[in-house]
């Protein structure tokens, strides 16, 4: 129903709600040298995915099911970031 729709995507949208703060911090601790520019950057990213994902989802053929695949998959994405903002931030330590 309608109703259990737009439950499932709330949800959705408070699950992902802590990660931006999570993600700015993760950006500040690594990037010690112009930091500014970096957070800059991935705040726009940030706005960028807030106004790319949800079109998105409902675009995705096959229902909602399949639509809201594309969460875990930046969460994924983001997670294979981290991996490899921490080993470039090792090398330089």
């Amino acid at each position: 129903s309608q109703t259990a729709v737009i439950l499932a995507v709330f949800c959705a949208g408070l699950a992902m709600a802590p990660m931006f703060p999570t993600l700015l911090a993760m950006v500040g601790n690594v990037f010690t040298q112009n930091a500014a520019q970096a957070l800059g950057t991935d705040i726009t990213v940030g706005w960028f995915g807030f106004l790319i994902i949800p079109p998105l989802i409902g675009n995705i053929g096959g229902g909602l099911g399949r639509g809201l695949l594309v969460v875990p998959a930046c969460a994924v994405l983001m997670a294979l970031t981290n991996l490899g903002l921490r080993s470039t931030a090792a090398r330089r330590a």
